[in-house]
């Protein structure tokens, strides 16, 4: 008999998945999962109908003028006004512009180190009758009806954004995309790293223990692309908490396309860094923050599975890679080992004297 392959494949181990669940929980259990699930379902059907049949679509309107930003008595950047909304660019660090969209409040600063200094670069205003310029160390930064244009230190166009929108709470970020522009990023996203073409949600959510080509939305969306032409890179992070669509256009005739993004609320803020790939990302976690460095036991070899069935098993497993002489710095146990899949429970019928196994992989020099 051939092997089955491909969706079906799928759709049988997730239906194996559902059976082994339904007979390790307690009906307790399945009926607050049932509920919740309904719940869920309700509220992701209200989350996705925000914008209404009846939400007008309120544009930016004409650029009115600007005035110079100040922060104790320095200019950190300009105020825009337009017809239906504000703009506030502010420079932050050294190739790195932040772009505010009002009338709405501030996010909440979750995202950003509360240690960093996002000011410290010398900054130019020059307002004209239909535009104004913020000159900021190698950046500058071009504001008229057009929206949002920002040049490199050679006078190269690197980043273009139009006003966004806002329909009821809904607020949609428009950008564009160049000739040769590559882009990629938003978290783990299950598709080719060039994301030309597609369509993404940044909501975090478990696809079920199998997953295919372009099906969103897997366990974690950042909203933070990357993309990159001859001239270096661009990285764009959305301070935006809120669930998100993504629709990135695939290439015209010509190689241009757009970003769009779709907010469910919240406030349109941008942050915008040009540079190298490296340069760019530096300046990302100069602004959010770095990971403490790693211990040494972590970039070892990690072994990770589903389907560990005992406390037994594990001590296999770790005799094997023993016995075989082979270095394991970690070994990750899935859900097997949780009595009825209950976060912070173990199964003792199972997985027995788990602490022992635990101290024992550890004298042998791997964590479990």
């Amino acid at each position: 008999m051939p092997a089955i392959r491909g969706p079906l494949r799928r759709t049988l181990f997730k239906a194996r998945m559902v059976v082994h669940e339904i007979a390790a929980l307690s009906p307790p259990t399945m009926r607050a999962m049932g509920i919740n699930t309904v719940r869920m379902a309700r509220q992701n059907r209200r989350d996705r109908r925000v914008e209404g049949r009846d939400a007008t679509t309120v544009t930016a309107g004409r650029y009115l003028g600007a005035a110079e930003l100040l922060l104790d008595d320095v200019i950190v950047g300009a105020t825009v006004a337009f017809e239906r909304a504000t703009l506030e660019v502010r420079a932050g660090l050294d190739s790195l512009i932040c772009l505010s969209w009002g009338p709405d409040s501030d996010p909440v600063p979750w995202a950003i180190d509360p240690d960093v200094d996002v000011d410290g670069v010398k900054v130019d205003v020059r307002v004209e009758e239909s535009s104004v310029r913020i000159i900021a160390g190698a950046m500058e930064v071009s504001v008229s009806d057009e929206g949002v244009e920002i040049f490199d230190a050679t006078s190269a166009l690197r980043y273009r954004e139009i006003a966004p929108l806002r329909r009821g709470s809904v607020r949609i970020h428009r950008r564009l995309l160049g000739a040769a522009e590559r882009i990629s990023g938003y978290g783990e996203q299950a598709g080719a790293v060039d994301l030309r073409g597609t369509t993404l949600r940044l909501f975090n959510r478990d696809p079920g223990g199998a997953w295919s080509r372009g099906q969103s939305t897997l366990y974690c969306g950042i909203p933070v692309s990357l993309s990159r032409t001859d001239d270096g890179a661009v990285l764009a992070f959305h301070e935006n908490p809120y669930d998100a669509t993504v629709r990135i256009s695939p290439r015209s005739h010509d190689g241009t396309g757009h970003v769009e993004t779709r907010f469910t609320g919240g406030m349109v803020r941008t942050w915008v860094a040009i540079g190298t790939p490296s340069e760019v990302l530096e300046r990302y976690t100069d602004l959010t923050g770095r990971h403490p460095l790693p211990p040494r036991w972590s970039l070892g070899y990690h072994h990770s599975r589903w389907g560990f069935g005992s406390s037994e098993a594990l001590g296999d497993v770790l005799d094997g890679f023993a016995s075989r002489q082979i270095p394991i710095s970690a070994l990750h146990l899935d859900i097997d080992y949780m009595d009825g899949y209950r976060v912070f429970t173990v199964d003792e019928e199972e997985f027995g004297g788990l602490e022992d196994v635990a101290a024992a992989a550890h004298d042998q020099g791997t964590r479990l």
